[in-house]
């Protein structure tokens, strides 16, 4: 099996199958630029993840991830990489934050291992009513 990271490719993410609700919704997917970050992981040669930083406002950096069955077992290998990826961004960011749905708990602690912080409930935030945390990291 060879796993590896590799820069985000415009469509990565709709080669996913998606975890049990974790539908594509409302939620923009974005044609990234020069400035955008982004990154998908790759289990042999097939996405399995994808994570990218889009700018929200000046300094303000928001989280989006998608994650299928396929990435696990890969859980501290994203992790380690992720970190890493934060890390070099609090250089150009002073806040990344991220949505995260209330209900899943492996999203949850997935977030806090990346160093993100709960900071508010948001209460039926989703056009399907879901309830989600904002989490934050602040320089």
């Amino acid at each position: 099996m060879v796993v590896s990271f590799v820069p985000y490719r415009i469509g990565d993410v709709f080669q996913l199958t998606l975890r049990e609700n974790d539908d594509y919704g409302t939620e923009t997917i974005y044609e990234y630029d020069d400035n955008d970050v982004a990154f998908t992981l790759l289990v042999d040669d097939q996405p399995a993840a994808c994570f990218g930083i889009v700018e929200a406002d000046k300094g303000v950096g928001f989280l989006w991830g998608y994650v299928s069955d396929r990435a696990n077992g890969h859980g501290k290998y994203m992790i380690r990489f992720l970190k890493g990826v934060l890390d070099r961004a609090m250089g150009r960011y002073h806040r990344l934050q991220s949505n995260v749905r209330a209900d899943r708990k492996d999203y949850i602690r997935f977030s806090e291992l990346l160093g993100l912080e709960k900071e508010a409930l948001m209460r039926k935030a989703t056009a399907n009513k879901m309830d989600l945390w904002l989490f934050a990291r602040v320089e």
